[in-house]
């Protein structure tokens, strides 16, 4: 069974001929500090009726040394994590679920709170680990929603409930609700793993392996229909990227070989039913034993992506794509140590800086197009000292620029769960 872990990998396609590619020499670069540091400036938002949902969700948000439970068996300490809002597009905000389980946003802008609409909360404590369902709701770079999704009802048992799931959108700005009954039911943990996720604006991929010939499933919550989008050799919850500026999907497998692949999916039929081809896939590095991905960041200008994977080591990864648009790894860049590990979870849309690692009780951040990177004024990622936020508490930090943070090691710090949290802006 694979080594199931709190961050992201990726799918990788079944039933593909692999492309290959004359791969360059490793480029492993030095990282000069840049002039700094950036400050921020820190106020505490009360998330006025903030409902840790207790008994809905098992993500990666539990503190075992302020409840003295096990975090990982007991689900019912879990709670909710604030989000962020993560695109421009999106009403710029702090969303929660409230306890008259009403969507709420803290609006950055003045202040005050908006109830974006009254939801059906849907149990999550059926997934077999915390990174199968990382928060009770999702809010997605290259849409306008808020994705839920669960059982309607609580599941038999932590791992194993014989029930299909149910997806759930929210439209940030107007408050529209759609819902819709899937015929995929969760499964056992030892032979199934699942992930859902927005494609765009009520348009959801299911993954769902281990008993089923065609894991990728899409769901159209507008006109209620369903269909296929393709098939995987294998998969592993929260480790797929989805980039809609290409219409792709990326995959970084961590399965903890030294043969660990990356392979790029690209969207067809783009005006009817949404399927995946695969284009790339290719190992990188193989000198490094991959057991874990820390996000994926794209730069648009640049046409690269980036991420940070590794084991007892930490090493971030530059790839670009050729004239065809085919990912490859001929210009591959290898960066190594902790000041310059991606601290972002999910998919990171950014043109220059993301955040970096916390290094002798310093925070930075980190450029990988240019290898430069900065001290700054907070230590939005020292986690260290709490089992907590593994995973999700990122879904906070990776919105399209650094201006707003959730600093989510001090609003832990303060109060867990997050009747409060610690909002930094850069001055």
């Amino acid at each position: 069974m694979t080594l199931r872990r709190t961050a992201l990998s990726l799918l990788v396609v079944a039933a593909v001929v692999a492309l290959s590619f004359a791969v360059a020499p490793r480029t492993t670069t030095t990282v000069t500090p840049i002039p700094g540091p950036p400050t921020y400036e820190e106020r505490w938002v009360n998330l006025t009726g903030f409902d840790p949902l207790y008994g809905y969700v098992f993500g990666d948000n539990c503190d075992t040394g302020t409840s003295g439970f096990d975090c990982f068996n007991y689900p019912e300490n879990h709670s909710q994590v604030p989000v962020l809002s993560s695109d421009s597009g999106q009403p710029l905000g702090i969303y929660y679920v409230n306890n008259g389980s009403d969507l709420v946003e803290y609006q950055l802008a003045n202040g005050t709170y908006r109830t974006v609409a009254h939801v059906t909360l849907l149990y999550q404590t059926f997934g077999g680990y915390a990174a199968m369902t990382p928060n009770e709701f999702m809010v997605e770079y290259g849409t306008d929603e808020a994705l839920f999704y669960g059982l309607l009802h609580p599941p038999t048992a932590k791992g194993y409930a014989n029930e299909s799931l149910t997806f759930e959108t929210v439209n940030l700005t107007t408050g529209a609700v759609r819902m819709m009954n899937s015929t995929v039911a969760t499964g056992h943990i030892s032979t199934t793993n699942q992930q859902a996720m927005l494609l765009g604006n009520d348009l959801v991929l299911l993954i769902t392996t281990g008993s089923r010939s065609d894991p990728m499933e899409v769901f159209d919550l507008a006109d209620g229909t369903a269909w296929s989008a393709g098939s995987l050799p294998f998969f592993e919850a929260n480790n797929i990227y989805w980039l809609p500026q290409l219409h792709q999907l990326i995959n970084v497998e961590a399965d903890g070989s030294y043969s660990d692949q990356v392979q790029q999916l690209d969207e067809t039929n783009l005006s009817g039913a949404v399927t995946f081809q695969p284009v790339s896939r290719f190992a990188v590095d193989s000198g490094v034993l991959v057991n874990w991905v820390d996000g994926l960041a794209y730069n648009s200008t640049t046409r690269e992506i980036a991420f940070s994977d590794g084991n007892t080591v930490s090493y971030t990864y530059v790839l670009s794509y050729n004239s065809s648009g085919v990912l490859t790894a001929q210009k591959e860049i290898r960066y190594s140590g902790e000041v310059v590990r991606m601290m972002g979870q999910r998919y990171v849309y950014a043109e220059d800086w993301l955040m970096g690692g916390f290094v002798h009780n310093t925070q930075y951040l980190f450029d990988p197009w240019t290898g430069g990177n900065v001290a700054v004024s907070e230590p939005f990622t020292n986690l260290s000292s709490f089992d907590v936020c593994d995973g999700s508490c990122f879904l906070g930090q990776y919105s399209p620029t650094l201006q707003y943070l959730i600093d989510f090691h001090a609003s832990v710090a303060r109060n867990e769960p997050f009747w409060s949290v610690a909002l930094a802006t850069l001055t």
